[in-house]
């Protein structure tokens, strides 16, 4: 299969204190958070490593760089994908493919309201320094300078957009 960018961004999260977290829960979130990012990749560099050129984002979250009480399995698969990105970058650098990260804060998503709620949702824009969450297309700017040909040096980081949330 010969793609020259891809994007992992499937993510599921479940909110749990560490007593309660179930393992076969704690699982399913490494499968599709973690292991799908490995075989997707695993599917498409030899493509890009033919054609010299590859964009690789893999998105993580606030919470591979922060994180919050019940968040455990979550925050673990997604520092688990911030450094899959930076060994994978360095296995593939040479061959001219870009393998970085994107981590959101608080994006208005049907995840985050679905975990927040609508009172959360204000609660936590308040939290953001810029006083509310970014919205889908925001994010999607970053993707896409990370994925394209603009792209020709940025490898191997995980870029934090949040509003400045991680800096307080």
């Amino acid at each position: 299969m010969d793609l020259s960018v891809v994007v992992n961004n499937a993510g599921i999260n479940k909110v749990d204190p560490i007593e309660q977290i179930h393992p076969d829960d704690f699982d399913r979130i490494q499968k599709i958070n973690v292991r799908a990012p490995l075989l997707i990749c695993q599917a498409i560099i030899p493509g890009m490593r033919r054609q010299k050129f590859g964009r690789i984002v893999n998105i993580t979250s606030i919470y591979s760089v922060v994180s919050r009480s019940g968040r455990a399995a979550y925050s673990a698969s997604k520092s688990a994908v911030a450094g899959f990105t930076r060994a994978l970058a360095l296995e593939v650098a040479r061959d001219n493919i870009m393998v970085n990260c994107l981590a959101p804060g608080f994006v208005e998503t049907d995840m985050t309201r679905q975990i927040l709620g609508e009172d959360g949702m204000k609660q936590m824009a308040d939290r953001v320094p810029v006083g509310r969450c970014a919205q889908p297309a925001e994010i999607a700017r970053y993707v896409r300078f990370l994925a394209s040909d603009e792209n020709t040096y940025l490898t191997g980081q995980n870029i934090v957009v949040d509003g400045g949330f991680s800096c307080d």
